[in-house]
């Protein structure tokens, strides 16, 4: 009775182990990649910083980080924002801390009048400490 498990005949059954084992494995592949990819993670923004010979690699240790898109919009944190909830958030860590700083961003691309802008804006809150981002500068390579 061989080939038989269960009564007479053939076995009609479908051994689904090793579809489950790839399943888990593709799983496993796709869950790596996502954390590899920046625009997965949560508050990564899609901008284009300038370039600077005197700019550091460190990020920039501040409560409050507003960048400035390559579209003129706002984000506070890596979340769009208004300039009424960026000057909330600003007002905020300034009662907690009267020296607070805020890292400023901007995508090389957005126009220089809406960086200007949102550092008005900021220094109308009462802001006077601020963190410039930009891309460090290779050697011999124009930006």
């Amino acid at each position: 009775m061989a080939g038989s498990i269960r009564g007479k005949g053939p076995i009609a059954d479908i051994n689904v182990t090793p579809l489950v084992d790839v399943m888990m494995v593709l799983l496993i592949l796709f869950l790596v990649v996502a954390q590899l990819d920046d625009s997965a993670r949560p508050g990564a923004l899609p901008i284009q910083l300038p370039r600077a010979a005197t700019a550091t690699r460190e990020a920039p240790v501040a409560p409050l980080a507003v960048t400035v898109g390559a579209d003129g919009k706002l984000y506070l944190r890596g979340k769009p924002a208004s300039e009424t909830q960026i000057q909330a958030a600003v007002a905020s860590a300034l009662a907690s801390d009267p020296d607070a700083e805020v890292a400023v961003a901007a995508d090389r691309n957005a126009a220089h009048e809406r960086f200007v802008h949102l550092l008005d804006l900021l220094r109308g809150q009462g802001v006077v400490r601020f963190a410039v981002q930009a891309e460090v500068a290779e050697v011999g390579r124009g930006g």
